[in-house]
């Protein structure tokens, strides 16, 4: 059984786990993102890169000096014509070719994206499996996915409650945003997880439901959809504004075209909603200090907003 290696997301690099054994692989799973793991990525990279791009390929790093054969990867088809808007859909075609010029040896596996039916592309990681047992590895790891978000990101409200939006990755690595759920949590605030993997992954084959009024309500502010995660914030934003939260943070790593682009529209939001915005830009000089003072600052200041 070959052994294959994949970036960690967060909670969900246990259903990466689930995924990687059912299509056949035995999963080595890259230690935890660390500052070491970071400063891996950051040298081998374009200093204007994303972030993720970044942290995931330090994770690669590691993963192969563990002993991985293969590389299990996210990519579009570059046999179809598909007009991508977010830099996300050509991270795996970047960091194989970084890689092996490092001299490391491996085969890349590629999960597509842009259209490609999810059951051919995941027969393709291994030819061997059964249609039938790919459709088992899809429930399986479901079914983790689901358990994993009931553990993790169950919404209770409180006095004071808080949505999360920006770029799905750095909401969902705790490694990289500084476990900013149980930050909070802590400060006794109810925080409600905007975008989850479950979500990402009805919303790659159209099955996600949206509200029709803040759709024309979110085109008011900005004309269309943009890669990344970007429409999803403002979306998000003012989802949570109607819904009389207290307030929003967004998170966004530096670099994220999609989330910077939509950061003064989304401040025109929270004026026009009455919403406060508090914003972490999130990179390798983050400070994990600095975050929880501000945490505590912007709790505080909606404590005091409350009264």
């Amino acid at each position: 059984m070959k052994k294959a290696t994949f970036p960690r997301m967060g909670h969900y690099t246990e259903a990466f786990e689930t995924l990687t054994r059912e299509l056949g692989y035995e999963p080595i799973t890259p230690p935890k993102t660390t500052q070491e793991t970071i400063k891996l990525g950051v040298k081998h990279s374009s200093d204007f890169v994303c972030f993720p791009f970044k942290t995931t390929l330090g994770n690669l790093i590691q993963g192969l000096d563990k002993g991985a054969e293969v590389i299990i990867g996210v990519g579009v088809n570059p046999s179809k014509r598909v007009l991508e808007t977010c830099r996300f859909n050509f991270y795996s075609h970047i960091q194989e070719k970084i890689l092996k010029r490092l001299g490391y040896k491996f085969d890349m596996i590629y999960i597509m994206s842009g259209g490609t039916n999810i059951l051919q592309s995941l027969k393709r990681t291994n030819p061997n499996l059964s249609y039938f047992q790919v459709l088992k590895a899809i429930k399986k790891t479901w079914s983790k996915i689901k358990e994993i978000e009931e553990r993790e990101y169950c919404f209770e409200k409180k006095d004071i409650n808080i949505g999360l939006v920006g770029e799905i990755y750095t909401l969902l690595e705790q490694s990289v945003n500084y476990d900013i759920i149980n930050k909070l949590k802590k400060l006794g605030v109810g925080v409600h997880m905007s975008l989850t993997l479950s979500w990402f992954l009805k919303h790659q084959i159209h099955l996600t439901k949206e509200d029709k009024e803040i759709v024309n309500e979110v085109k008011k502010y900005f004309p269309k959809r943009i890669g990344g995660h970007g429409w999803e914030s403002l979306y998000n934003t003012i989802y949570y504004a109607k819904n009389n939260f207290d307030g929003v943070i967004h998170l966004l790593p530096m670099s994220c075209m999609a989330e910077t682009l939509v950061e003064m529209p989304m401040n025109m939001i929270g004026e026009d909603y009455k919403i406060p915005i508090y914003r972490f830009p999130i990179d390798d000089n983050i400070s994990e200090v600095n975050l929880v003072n501000r945490l505590e600052a912007f709790v505080e200041m909606l404590k005091r907003r409350g009264i």
